[in-house]
């Protein structure tokens, strides 16, 4: 079930031992000229409300829709990021409220990888003075990576493999027409600060989504949507 659409009669009468909290963290930030700038939140809420149809024990959250992003992104317009400590406050107040209401399990899932320190910071706060049965931090990216060598890509950002995901998703989004296939002028394999402005294509694109496939993201959401069976299977354990 989703929260938002509940009661508050609803969430009180719910089974709080068998239930699961699914919270997804997506961030605003530009994905080229193609994908819109919430690409990283529609993907990981749309995966998880595919997984909530699957099952009877998941309170499925709404998106935190503002994660941390690397300033260099400020060059597009409609970029929006709140720092780290910002985000891991936000993820320890509201853990911490649901817990109030005697919630026990919770998933946090992500596909945006600056986000993962804060989550990982949030998460071990509460885990030192709260008494929380279980907390998993999903990345999506690590659900689908043995479906990763089913594209033809290079890349990693706005490329053929997020392209194709939220095309399956939502279709409707991708502006096909748009599409480029583009890299920037300087590509090194580590973190730059301050982040210079040649780290980034014209577009925002750092790939070719060009090559994108419904097909093989089909296969690769069926693939995250078996995982996180798997998951949950683990969790219910504890």
């Amino acid at each position: 079930m989703k929260f938002e659409e509940q009661t508050w009669k609803d969430i009180h009468e719910l089974n709080k031992n068998s239930t699961i909290v699914f919270i997804p963290v997506g961030t605003i930030e530009q994905h080229g000229l193609h994908l819109p700038l919430g690409t990283d939140t529609f993907i990981i809420y749309e995966i998880a409300n595919l997984f909530r149809k699957t099952r009877n024990d998941i309170l499925l959250l709404p998106p935190i829709w503002y994660g941390y992003s690397y300033p260099i992104e400020k060059k597009f317009v409609g970029h929006i990021t709140i720092y780290p400590d910002v985000l891991a406050e936000l993820l320890e107040r509201i853990i911490i409220l649901l817990k109030s209401y005697s919630f026990k399990r919770f998933i946090l899932i992500f596909d945006h990888y600056p986000n993962t320190v804060p989550i990982q910071s949030a998460v071990q706060k509460i885990s030192k003075k709260e008494d929380i049965q279980k907390i998993i931090i999903v990345n999506f990216w690590e659900l689908i990576r043995d479906g990763l060598s089913l594209f033809d890509h290079t890349g990693f950002h706005s490329e053929s493999v997020e392209t194709s995901i939220l095309y399956y998703l939502r279709k409707e989004l991708v502006k096909v027409d748009r599409i480029v296939d583009e890299f920037p002028t300087t590509q090194i394999g580590y973190d730059l600060f301050p982040r210079k402005g040649d780290l980034v294509s014209r577009s925002g694109v750092i790939g070719d989504p060009s090559h994108f496939s419904e097909e093989k993201a089909k296969i690769a959401v069926n693939l995250a949507i078996q995982n996180l069976t798997n998951i949950v299977g683990e969790l219910q354990l504890y």
